[in-house]
């Protein structure tokens, strides 16, 4: 009987402390490093940088200063190619204390988001990004996001004609919103926008892609 209850006090005790594991970390259930693919020197040159600017970066605060907002960035970067993505996550962040209206930083924050899987953070993001500067990467970036929710699917193509409609037509956006509507079945749209998509293609090459994909769309139709 004693065993017994040893056991359950052991339970009960390593339940606890999951949970307040769980509850006092902020990043559970998030992804928050990455494997690298760089040489030992890389990594080497990309620790000893990310060392010496956060010591510049603590020694301005020690001095009642502000650190130069690019070693922040600088930081973050080292941080993210050493596969480490919470930190750089936290490093932008400190970052945006002092300077929130950078579009660039915001996009490059969200991919950081994105990889940790903290998609509802990282949708907010991208909409910041693009709030302060409208852009085809930023909205390309945040339709990968809403993509991830099949339920949200609708929302893809209002996105990609908002993108149209404040940006103007491109290649790339033509040819998102004709995958879009392959995808949803709708094959006259999505030929129709291939067809724009052909027109604006920047070279003999990318015309000649998009017309692979408008032969392809043909072909599913008549087998429709």
């Amino acid at each position: 009987m004693k065993k017994i209850s040893l056991i359950l006090a052991l339970i009960v005790v390593a339940v606890g402390a999951y949970l307040l594991f769980q509850a006092t970390n902020p990043y559970y259930g998030l992804v928050t490093e990455i494997e690298v693919q760089s040489d030992e020197a890389t990594v080497e040159y990309l620790e000893q940088q990310l060392e010496q600017t956060l010591a510049a970066m603590e020694a301005a605060y020690q001095s009642g200063e502000t650190p130069d907002l690019d070693m922040f960035l600088i930081a973050a970067t080292n941080a993210y190619y050493l596969g480490d993505l919470a930190q750089a996550r936290e490093i932008y962040e400190e970052y945006f204390d002092y300077n929130s209206i950078n579009p660039a930083s915001w996009n490059t924050y969200a991919n950081i988001l994105y990889k940790m899987e903290d998609w509802d953070n990282a949708e907010e993001a991208y909409r910041t990004a693009l709030e302060l500067s409208p852009m085809e990467e930023f909205y390309m970036d945040l339709v990968k996001v809403i993509e991830k929710d099949s339920e949200r699917y609708l929302e893809v193509e209002e996105l990609l004609k908002e993108a149209v409609e404040v940006l103007g037509q491109s290649r790339s956006l033509m040819v998102a919103l004709a995958s879009w509507y392959e995808e949803t079945g709708d094959c006259e749209r999505s030929i129709a926008h291939y067809s724009v998509a052909k027109t604006l293609a920047e070279s003999d090459t990318l015309a000649d892609s998009v017309q692979e994909d408008i032969d392809r769309v043909e072909e599913t139709c008549e087998q429709k």
